[in-house]
Parts: structure tokens; C-alpha cells; sequence
């Protein structure tokens, strides 16, 4: 078993296919506008900017989780 370093993993070290499962399981439980991106980055321990800084907003965020989900649906 490796043993993670202390602190917040680094902001390269999650994917885009973490941060949009987590999104989808957030927006599940919450709703969309329940669910909040600082959640999200919260549940991920990063940065709650590293967010809008791949996706832009929590719309565009929530489009590309649903997308995701969808397209493991139709595979």
C-alpha cells in the first residue's frame, strides 16, 4: 500500500474523469442547484479554483458530467 503525501494532491495528479464523476455524484445527491463547486473541489482536496479553470463555470461543468455519464450509458 503507498502512502499518500500530506497536503492536497496536486492539481495535475486529478484527472478530468475524477473531477467529472465527482461532479455527476455531487449533482445526484444535491441537485444542480444544491451542488457546489466548492464541494466538489472539496470531496477532491483541491484547489476549488482548479474548476473553473478547466470547465469555466458550474454550467459548463455540469454539461460535460452529464455528457460523461451519458456516454458510459450508450457504451
Amino acid at each position: 500500500m503507498t502512502k499518500r503525501a500530506r497536503g492536497r494532491p496536486a492539481q495535475s495528479a486529478v484527472s478530468d474523469v475524477m473531477l467529472l464523476d465527482a461532479a455527476l455524484q455531487s449533482f445526484a445527491e444535491s441537485g444542480y442547484e444544491g451542488a457546489s463547486v466548492r464541494e466538489i473541489a472539496r470531496r477532491l482536496q483541491v484547489s476549488h479554483n482548479l474548476i473553473p479553470q478547466r470547465f469555466g463555470s458550474k454550467e459548463k461543468l455540469w454539461y460535460a458530467a452529464i455528457d460523461q455519464g451519458f456516454g458510459r450509458l450508450a457504451s
